[in-house]
């Protein structure tokens, strides 16, 4: 549904369609990989300074996996880890004052 999404909804990416499928209810299995999740990968390994931007659907879907792999490790489904990924890395950043 996703990819159907980005193809026939113009200016629907895939961190877009991902987070409409997933704040409608209809798949907690997507990963929305926005800048704090990102940061949230780097941070723990999933991803590099030198990662490649995330540009085209099969890089997205590379980096989801790797997500889908640690949420899976964790026991959540990635759509709700990603979320209190999101919260907690945007709380850590205001208090810090800079981007983690």
């Amino acid at each position: 549904m996703r990819d159907w999404l980005v193809e026939m909804a113009p200016g629907f990416g895939p961190k877009q369609a991902s987070m409409f499928l997933r704040n409608t209810g209809v798949s907690y299995d997507l990963a929305i990989l926005d800048r704090h999740v990102l940061d949230y990968m780097r941070l723990i390994g999933l991803r590099t300074a030198q990662s490649k931007p995330l540009t085209t659907m099969k890089r997205y879907r590379c980096d989801e996996l790797s997500m889908c792999d640690h949420a899976r490790a964790l026991g959540f489904p990635v759509g709700i880890l990603d979320w209190a990924i999101w919260i907690v890395m945007r709380v850590a950043n205001k208090q810090e004052g800079t981007r983690i």
